[in-house]
């Protein structure tokens, strides 16, 4: 399973140093991915804004922002069904982070840290607390999940970290990453500073799949790969222009301070796919790769990709779009990967 944006990969099969390294083609001689419409979800009359989501087999599982609701829905057609509800009592969710289908369970990751299991019917099966904060799901091997966050600290909050943790147990930190940090600052009419902040320009994300991770940060085009207890196992670069901030809010950096080069990272049936912080007109480009670091195609994904107001990802030989004005949309991706 995947979830949104950012390059932590854990690989099915042995990827080393070894691998041929593979040479990006021009984004100017580039096609576009072809993809035809499944399922629009502005058509339905009950959504308000799908914001994130993950593809579970046959079905959709959302959160809408609007509506503050999580819901399931069959991709061929149907009616939405309601998982859980919204507010602060037993069961119910309060500021959606992530949500991870596992068969009929679906787990809501909420802004309380509390992660909540629903069964098919849409009804609370049981709802735990890990020790620490986390953001997103990862992933979930037997009864371990797999979850992101930050480092606890102020001075360390740049750190992003990946931890397993069992329930009733002790979350164990695995990785640690880099995210590319700047401090912000508010004031009043008269410039006098009232609270200061973080904004994140720049970040490292994770996805299970199999035993390895990969890890994918910094302006350079480079795997690194980890074992499950964080054991390094691996790595390989790709030859790559500098990445560039048009596709995102953080545009005016350009020039000024490095874009990491890799926005987004998915693993598909032959290897896996990456989306590049490089663009043209603000449509990404897209590169699916074989597990030995091999290049096997190469396109422009024909949509706007500008975090934090769109994005796109990748699962199951589909694409799903969020836009904060659009809505979301799901395609299945005709072009070979």
């Amino acid at each position: 399973m995947i979830n949104r944006f950012g390059a932590l990969f854990i690989a099915a099969g042995a990827v080393t140093a070894a691998a041929a390294q593979a040479v990006l083609p021009a984004l100017s001689g580039l096609s576009e991915l072809k993809i035809e419409l499944l399922r629009d979800l502005n058509d339905l009359p009950e959504t308000g804004l799908p914001w994130l989501g993950r593809l579970n087999g046959s079905e959709f599982v959302f959160f809408d922002v609007k509506l503050k609701q999580v819901f399931r829905i069959p991709l061929s057609g149907g009616f939405l069904r309601r998982i859980g509800g919204p507010g602060q009592g037993p069961g119910e969710y309060e500021g959606v982070l992530d949500l991870y289908p596992e068969g009929e369970t679906v787990f809501v990751l909420d802004g309380r840290g509390r992660i909540i299991a629903y069964g098919g019917d849409g009804k609370m099966l049981r709802e735990m607390k890990p020790p620490r904060r986390f953001e997103r799901f990862i992933g979930r091997k037997e009864e371990s999940f797999f979850l992101e966050g930050r480092s606890t600290t102020a001075e360390a909050y740049r750190e992003k970290i990946v931890a397993s943790w069992r329930e009733s147990g002790d979350a164990v930190v695995i990785l640690k990453s880099e995210a590319d940090v700047i401090a912000t600052t508010a004031s009043d009419l008269s410039g006098k500073a009232l609270a200061g902040g973080y904004m994140t320009v720049s970040e490292p994300v994770f996805v299970l799949d199999g035993d390895r991770f990969v890890e994918a940060s910094g302006n350079k085009y480079r795997l690194r790969f980890f074992d499950l207890s964080g054991g390094a196992a691996g790595a390989w670069n790709v030859t790559a222009p500098e990445p560039e901030f048009t596709g995102s809010m953080f545009k005016s950096f350009n020039g000024k301070r490095p874009a990491y080069a890799i926005r987004a990272f998915f693993p598909i049936p032959p290897g896996f796919a990456v989306v590049g912080n490089y663009y043209q007109n603000g449509r990404p480009r897209l590169d699916c790769f074989d597990r030995q670091g091999r290049l096997r195609a190469s396109y422009l994904i024909p949509l706007t990709w500008e975090p934090p107001f769109s994005r796109c990802q990748i699962e199951d030989g589909r694409l799903v779009y969020f836009s904060s004005q659009e809505g979301c949309r799901i395609y299945r991706i005709v072009s070979p990967l």
